[in-house]
């Protein structure tokens, strides 16, 4: 059970970390979030 959920967790961080360039480069405008111009932008990038 554990080694099945080791597996998981890495599969869905590995996702997430090669997805991040691939949004970043669709949205040139999350790359910089000095100035959120909504708060339902600013929600979106601050992930947690």
């Amino acid at each position: 059970m554990t080694d099945i959920d080791g597996n998981t967790a890495t599969f869905i961080r590995t996702v997430e970390v090669l997805a991040a360039p691939v949004l970043v480069s669709e949205n040139p405008i999350m790359v910089t979030p000095v100035v959120p111009q909504t708060p339902s932008e600013s929600t979106v990038l601050t992930p947690v």
